[in-house]
């Protein structure tokens, strides 16, 4: 019965929910004391994960980058003035789209 609903899951490209789900079923005394709903959301948090991530991928790819830089290998001694906290709550955060910042320009040495 498992193995029909993760192959269902995998045709309908759920494959998130399918890789969730075969984790909860490998660690059972992990999920037992999760309600129906606790497990169903914790299956479609991970589906949407997979999904953002994807789409993270595909779009970096996309846009052909010369450099491969993330934002976990800023240097913040150098002196360019940037504050972790501030470029912390710019990147986890879409507001520095909407809002009127001044643009970051950022060398990479």
């Amino acid at each position: 019965m498992i193995e029909q609903t993760l192959s269902q899951l995998r045709q309908l490209k759920l494959s998130g929910m399918a890789s969730a789900l075969q984790t909860q079923l490998e660690q059972p005394g992990t999920y037992e004391g999760l309600a129906f709903t606790e497990r169903l959301q914790l299956l479609v948090d991970h589906e949407d994960q997979e999904r953002n991530q994807r789409k993270q991928e595909r779009l970096i790819g996309a846009a052909k980058f010369k450099l491969k830089a993330h934002a976990k290998d800023l240097d913040y001694q150098a002196a360019r003035g940037l504050q972790q906290s501030q470029m912390a709550s710019l990147l986890l955060t879409p507001r520095y789209l909407k809002a009127k910042l001044p643009k970051l320009k950022i060398s990479i040495e």
